[in-house]
């Protein structure tokens, strides 16, 4: 092994040893590659290939530099918080021009198609440069392609989703077209997916936000799901209920897995389990608006309740839960309560479905196994749902519709969003290599990295030693046990008197903003006075930031954060003008978070009356 290929080991070890580990085992097994290494007259190393007609270069073969920076020129400076994602490696020259001329936090990430090339790059190239700095990213095709949808839904936000760059190097674009499809698809389906978050929050973000307030009346006598965390026998696997056309064809079979499973089912399934004889161990509900027709089934307020702490309130007010059990939660005050109560509780979250929350609760609790039933994410028999009507030419879908390979094989018509919720266990299956993912839906849209088999096979094989499930599960304490009305009556105070103080400080704020607009616009520049001001701003956004109820408040004015947001990227190019557009857009936001929050204080005062 060579001094260039150890070092370069070492290093990408140190950036993502998941990558490392895969290439490594290809490494030790690979013989003959298709890429090869060559010298440029200006004596830098290239990289070839052999293509099926004839070899090719990589780079140019006089001098790469000046073609890396004549090529990477129009990304030499591109706004902050934006990224570039570039299709191909080569011999790295690209990428590192990239970094070179942009020092200040922009991230590059690459999305090489081909192993052999990544292979010669790696033996021949120095890339430690390139894999010690924390804002190179790569992704090699059979490797870890999963990781660049992660890398996007992790960076893509309102602040730069307009300016984010993606581009591909022109003879990998020509010479490799159909990895250049999968790196186009994968960025299209992230964006679909991460504009479906946005505009879901737009909509009814106020509604989410609002909702946590109001369930904290429910709080008294619950449980907290993060108690059941590593609680459960290893041998016992988790099942995941969905109410997919599928369900019918296996969900009396759920009977022999009593007490050798942990059984949750999503909210909408419920009612069809149910009335096949099944106790389900856990329900669970996620949606603030899901709709109450939901929740029929007779003697549902006898099953444990899984809720986030946004789910409707009205579901909880009319099933009465008698074992009510809070699992997630992005709200600071919620989370020090359960501290406070000798518990935990955060956010589970797996990307936007119930049944997908389901899974990441699983994994949280430490679940080594997850078989999902009634998982179609397809219209399964022409229909949409267990208990639906068959579809016809006339049924409409509140999302368009494509086709996609299902588990036989065959094409079958989804939604767009359940092509992302697809895509979204698919990606939880990749992130958790070590939690066996069983989908035994026995129909619907194929899921990569699960294992397909029937119900009855998953049952008689790893449902096999019987407890007492329900006796655990009841075993858990309740907690707010005591004095927990009091308790709620006073947190719900103490947030009210923190968003009254928020709402005369953001109005400050907004007119200390006006005031320095003004003072611009008017030529009048006191440097001593605009400094003050920018001080009782960056007072005011630090103690916004630091706020218990922040991620409530954000949710509440959403709008107004997505306006605000959005126009970041639309500066001037006069430095004057250009404070006085910043000023201007702060105050409009001030405003909009002081009136979008009196929607808070009328919902606590609605809850101390109804507690």
């Amino acid at each position: 092994m060579n001094t260039i290929y150890e070092n370069n080991l070492k290093a990408l070890k140190q950036k993502n040893e998941k990558l490392w580990e895969a290439f490594y085992t290809y490494a030790k097994q690979q013989k003959e590659s298709r890429a090869f290494t060559a010298v440029a007259k200006n004596g830098e190393v290239i990289i070839g290939y052999h293509g099926k007609d004839r070899d090719f270069n990589l780079n140019s073969t006089y001098n790469p530099s000046k073609e890396a920076e004549k090529l990477m020129a129009e990304y030499d400076t591109i706004p902050d918080n934006a990224f570039l994602c570039m299709y191909g490696l080569a011999n790295g020259i690209f990428a590192k021009r990239f970094l070179e001329c942009n020092p200040h936090g922009n991230a590059i990430y690459v999305y090489e198609p081909d192993l052999d090339i990544f292979m010669t790059a790696m033996q021949e190239i120095d890339l430690t440069e390139l894999l010690n700095n924390n804002r190179f990213f790569i992704a090699v095709e059979s490797l870890n392609t999963d990781d660049f949808g992660d890398f996007l839904l992790s960076y893509i936000s309102e602040i730069n989703e307009l300016t984010n760059r993606y581009m591909a190097l022109p003879i990998y674009q020509t010479r490799f077209p159909e990895g250049y499809d999968r790196y186009k698809q994968i960025i299209k389906d992230k964006y679909e997916y991460y504009r479906i978050q946005t505009n879901t929050l737009i909509k009814v973000g106020k509604q989410i936000g609002l909702a946590s307030i109001s369930n904290m009346r429910f709080l008294p006598n619950c449980r907290s799901g993060a108690d059941y965390k590593d609680y459960f026998p290893e041998d016992v696997p988790a099942i995941i209920v969905a109410a997919g056309p599928s369900l019918q064809k296996n969900v009396d079979l759920l009977k022999k897995a009593k007490g050798k499973a942990i059984t949750i089912v999503v909210d909408s399934a419920i009612n069809t389990v149910m009335a096949h004889g099944v106790m389900p161990d856990f329900v669970i509900t996620v949606d603030t608006n899901k709709e109450l027709k939901n929740f029929t089934a007779e003697g549902l307020a006898d099953v444990f309740f899984l809720a986030d702490a946004t789910a409707n309130t009205a579901v909880l007010d009319m099933v009465k839960p008698k074992n009510l059990v809070f699992y997630s939660t992005d709200s600071g005050t919620w989370s020090r309560m359960f501290s406070d109560a000798g518990s935990s509780l955060g956010e589970i979250f797996a990307g936007g479905s119930v049944a997908l929350d389901a899974m990441a609760l699983a994994i949280d609790w430490g679940f080594k196994r997850i078989i999902m039933i009634g998982q179609d994410l397809a219209m399964t028999g022409n229909k949409q749902y267990a208990d639906g009507e068959n579809l016809n030419q006339n049924t409409s879908f509140n999302s368009p519709t494509l086709y996609v390979k299902d588990i036989y094989g065959n094409d079958v018509l989804t939604k767009k969003d359940y092509y992302t919720f697809i895509r979204s266990i698919e990606d939880l299956a990749y992130r958790n290599p070590d939690i066996d993912f069983i989908d035994a839906t026995e129909g619907g849209a194929l899921k990569r990295h699960t294992r397909i088999m029937t119900l009855q096979q998953a049952i008689d094989q790893y449902c096999k030693n019987v407890y007492n499930i329900t006796e655990m599960i009841e075993a858990m304490p309740r907690r707010f046990a005591t004095n927990g009305n009091e308790l709620v009556k006073q947190e719900l105070q103490k947030m009210k008197e923190n968003i009254e103080l928020l709402i005369t400080r953001m109005r400050e704020g907004a007119e200390v903003c006006d005031k320095a607009a003004y003072m611009l616009e008017h030529k009048q520049y006191d440097k001593d006075k605009l400094r003050k001001i920018n001080e009782k701003i960056r007072i005011l956004d630090e103690w916004y930031a630091d706020m218990e109820e922040h991620k409530l408040i954000k949710k509440v004015t959403c709008q107004a954060n997505h306006d605000y947001e959005t126009t970041i990227y639309l500066t001037e190019k006069d430095s004057v003008a250009e404070s006085i557009r910043i000023y201007k857009n702060s105050a409009k936001l001030y405003i909009g978070i002081a009136d979008g929050v009196a929607d808070i204080i009328k919902t606590i005062e609605q809850c101390e009356k109804e507690i």
